[in-house]
């Protein structure tokens, strides 16, 4: 069985490819983290792998993770990897916040009813499943009581009545409404009242009947926690951008509206006289506490069926249903409505229709609003005569028209006053506010348009109030605070004086203070002298980021004068308070001996304090010390150690140097280098290109490594294309790449440059410009440079000059150990060389001195230096045409031979 590596993050690249591909699509998120909850209930053994290709999540996961596979030919290690791609998954998407309530109550209760043999895999869930349930815990407490009474206005509306078998009257009844809601557009009005009643009595089911406020209650909740919640939430038009923060901007008030009916001091529709703002209270009382069971409700008071379902479907109707003073004043108002024309108009006819658009249009006109001007009667007077209406039929219409004006505008006048009174000098209109608005403009019988309207303009008028008040406050703080970087204690007691004088909240006072003294510290960074003296000013009190600043600018000299002693100070101040950043600073200066004696015991002592405060250079840092044994003894296991924690936080120095650590697990290297090659990492990129050998794929690591001038990089790109590995063969390319490398001082492509136009190789032949380059390797200790230096050479001196560079750092090889030897030819000779040692020659270090005289004389006719390349034991290698002697022979000369090998 294989065990969950939690701290792996092996699949944090897909995962967050894919949250950040569907962040806006919260039902991809849901199914696939409920298909990813699913998947670890699949046994970890061959025998399930049968099972497991079946498994619909294992297939969507599947696809999330190992698309580029079949899934029919996966084993069950495949299967396995799934699964830890599966948990890695659900705590991406937790950690980053990305899933509704919803979501995560299915997912936690995936995770806790699995069935998992595994006891190790089995804890390993159990936890997951524990971090989930505290996300929801937190989203819960966030949404508090919004969440719940969305959730139950949903229910009522989407009405899923599946254990209501037992008892068919309850059943009805619900049905009956449902039927109702939806048949009247969701909107059930007076008008269907007398229907509903009609209908119930037809059901057999008699609508004065009672239930208990706790049977009722107790119903509601039960079939909640029944109901599919998160198809529930999905479809909810409360929630269309699955965000709480939109349910509690567009909840309507059925189920709260509700909860009047429910008050202890319920008995009648027609013995209550409540007073509106009593009625309003009491609802946002019950809204406020309902869930908390202390809202002051009888439970045990019955409800009768008829009125339960009317303010069910219509939370409007509460204000009109209630006989109250404002029910009242409508109706004493309809009574004084009058008009003395007998003649009654029926507004269904269209031309009695088109006359009353027509005044009412005239009555919204912009330049004389609610008056019918001189001009607008003679229009008037033609569309009667157009309609054939009397005098007495426009005179009717017009005052239908007026009076409805005036109303409107008597209504919207007293909203704009509730507005003012529910929202104050605070413009945030807050569920509370929400409630009471909604049931205000309810009662006024303003539509949501103009009552949206009206909230706006109040809404403006008290954000430029408050405008006016703050900036005259941030002009008083700025006064105050300008010299000084902060807020004396005088002038605190003067702001406060004025705080109280605005009549400005202090929420409202502290977040002026905190614009103005942001603006001053704006300013002063872009003032250098100013920057240091803020910084003097917050480091003086104590304040740590500031100290740590303050020695930035006397280390850097920025705004004062440089001074490194001072810069010492400031950093240790800071680094006493366990600023990490300090910390880690005074390690590199104790390092460096910037400001201090160099001292590598205390640099490694400050770089693990900074360390163990999580600070990820300083962990890499530190881990150097170990890995080189500066100021610590040298412990590769431990600077392992280091670089590992520096590495799982996304540093590519530290993934880098892991990879070093690794070398002798190649596939360990591979997959470290190809972390901090993935970040742009040049070291790591020309790594991983050796790592790979030649291929494609490190053709690609090294041209990565190369654009960032990695002279490396370049030179084992330009060898590539030199000879075609991985790639195909160009010697443009090959050119382009030596020389970018050559020029950054690279010895082995200065020396191939050489080679490229001593030979005419995509440039032509130059022998001057070869010299050059082979001078520039040779100075830099190239041995291969230095060699055709000396066979390029104009004088003999010169020639033994370059040879004797390489001699002088060789060492000579006994001559049992090779063979050598001249093939004379007509006009080339031939030389041979044979490693007749038991060992591979594996590396090109060897040179042979050759030199030729004629017999019985001192003069030498030939001596030259001729690479070796690497022989294995007993292979025999021929240098070509590597001289020319008139008339040689063994018989007229002899040669002598003298094998090396260079001492790196």
């Amino acid at each position: 069985m294989e065990n969950f590596d939690t701290t792996s993050n092996q699949y944090d690249g897909a995962i967050n490819e894919y949250l950040d591909s569907n962040k806006d699509n919260q039902f991809n998120l849901e199914t696939t983290a409920i298909a990813a909850s699913r998947v670890f209930a699949i046994s970890q053994s061959p025998e399930a792998l049968v099972l497991a290709k079946k498994n619909p999540s294992i297939i969507k996961m599947w696809d999330l993770f190992q698309k580029n596979n079949e899934l029919q030919k996966a084993n069950i290690d495949q299967i396995i990897e799934v699964q830890k791609a599966s948990h890695a998954f659900i705590q991406l998407i937790n950690k980053r916040d990305m899933l509704q309530a919803a979501a995560i109550i299915t997912v936690k209760n995936q995770l806790n009813t699995l069935n998992i043999e595994n006891q190790e895999i089995y804890n390993t869930i159990k936890k997951l499943a524990g971090n989930v349930l505290d996300r929801f815990n937190q989203l819960e407490r966030h949404i508090e009581h919004v969440e719940a009474v969305a959730s139950l206005t949903q229910w009522i509306q989407n009405l899923k009545w599946r254990k209501y078998n037992e008892d068919p009257h309850t059943k009805r009844f619900f049905r009956i409404l449902e039927d109702f809601y939806f048949k009247s557009g969701k909107n059930f009005t007076m008008q269907n009242l007398e229907s509903l009643k009609t209908a119930l009595d037809q059901s057999e089911i008699n609508p004065f009947d009672t239930i208990t406020i706790s049977d009722f209650t107790t119903t509601l909740v039960d079939e909640l926690i029944e109901h599919d919640f998160n198809e529930s939430m999905k479809h909810s038009p409360y929630n269309n951008k699955h965000s709480f923060d939109d349910i509690n901007e567009k909840i309507s008030l059925p189920f709260l509206s509700s909860l009047y009916l429910l008050s202890e001091e319920y008995n009648h529709l027609t013995k209550r006289r409540y007073p509106v703002d009593k009625i309003r209270d009491d609802i946002k009382q019950a809204a406020l506490c309902y869930l908390k069971k202390d809202c002051g409700i009888d439970v045990e008071a019955q409800l009768e069926y008829y009125h339960l379902g009317i303010e069910l479907l219509n939370g409007r109707r509460l204000i009109e249903f209630l006989d109250s003073p404002a029910t009242t004043t409508t109706k004493e108002t309809a009574k004084k409505s009058p008009s003395a024309s007998p003649i009654e108009i029926d507004a269904s006819q269209e031309r009695y229709k088109e006359y009353m658009d027509i005044v009412a249009a005239l009555m919204n006109d912009e330049e004389t609003p609610g008056v019918i001007d001189d001009e607008e009667r003679e229009m008037l007077k033609m569309k009667q005569k157009i309609l054939k209406l009397t005098d007495e039929e426009v005179k009717k219409i017009e005052e239908s028209v007026i009076n409805n004006h005036q109303n409107k505008d008597e209504a919207e006048k007293k909203y704009r006053e509730e507005v003012k009174n529910a929202l104050g000098d605070n413009p945030e209109i807050t569920a509370k506010k929400r409630m009471r608005l909604d049931l205000s403009a309810q009662s006024f019988g303003i539509s949501p348009d103009i009552a949206k309207k009206c909230e706006a303009d109040i809404v403006e008028e008290i954000n430029k109030n408050i405008s006016h008040k703050m900036e005259e406050y941030r002009t008083l703080v700025r006064k105050k605070t300008e010299d000084t970087y902060e807020i004396s204690p005088k002038a605190r007691i003067f702001l406060d004086l004025k705080i109280q004088e605005l009549g400005l909240s202090k929420e409202l006072a502290k977040i002026c203070e905190n614009e103005v003294l942001a603006v001053i510290e704006q300013e002063a960074s872009t003032d250098v002298v100013k920057t240091a003296e803020l910084y003097r000013i917050k480091a003086e009190r104590g304040d740590k980021e500031a100290q740590y600043n303050l020695g930035n600018c006397y280390n850097e000299g920025k705004g004062v004068e440089e001074d490194h002693n001072e810069a010492i100070k400031w950093y240790q101040k800071a680094a006493e308070q366990g600023h990490a950043d300090a910390q880690n600073i005074l390690g590199y200066c104790y390092s460096k001996g910037i400001g201090v004696e160099e001292n590598l015991s205390t640099a490694v002592q400050y770089y693990r304090k900074a360390s163990e405060e999580g600070h990820i250079q300083a962990q890499v840092n530190l881990g150097n010390c170990y890995l080189e044994g500066r100021g610590i003894d040298e412990n590769e296991n431990e600077a392992i150690k280091w670089f590992l924690k520096a590495a799982e936080q996304g540093h590519a120095d530290a993934q880098y140097y892991l990879g070093l650590c690794s070398a002798e697990d190649k596939s360990e290297a591979q997959k470290w280098f190809s972390k901090a090659a993935g970040q742009g990492h040049a070291d790591a990129q020309y790594a991983l290109g050796l790592l790979l050998g030649p291929c494609l794929d490190s053709a690609k690591w090294f041209r990565k490594a190369a654009d960032q001038e990695h002279a490396d990089a370049q030179y084992e790109l330009g060898s590539y294309y030199a000879f075609g590995l991985g790639v195909e063969m160009d010697d443009n390319e090959a050119l382009k790449w030596y020389r970018k490398a050559a020029v950054q001082g690279h010895p082995k492509a200065q020396h191939e440059l050489g080679d490229c136009y001593l030979h005419g190789i995509a440039v032509s032949e130059d022998k001057k410009e070869a010299i050059k380059w082979y001078h520039k390797a040779a100075e830099q200790g190239l041995a291969d440079s230095q060699r055709m230096l000396g066979i390029l050479a104009e004088t003999v001196a010169e020639k033994n000059k370059w040879f004797q560079k390489i001699i002088e750092r060789s060492e000579i090889i006994p001559t049992l150990n090779y063979e050598w030897g001249i093939k004379w030819g007509f006009l080339d000779d031939d030389i041979w060389i044979k490693n007749s040692s038991y060992k591979n020659w594996d590396q090109s270090d060897h040179f042979l001195e050759v030199t030729i005289k004629f017999k019985n004389t001192n003069s030498a006719v030939f001596h030259t230096l001729l690479k070796v390349p690497t022989l294995n034991a007993n292979e025999t290698h021929l240098f070509e045409d590597a001289m020319s002697i008139s008339d040689g022979s063994d018989k007229k000369h002899e040669g002598e031979a003298v094998l090396y090998r260079l001492n790196k």
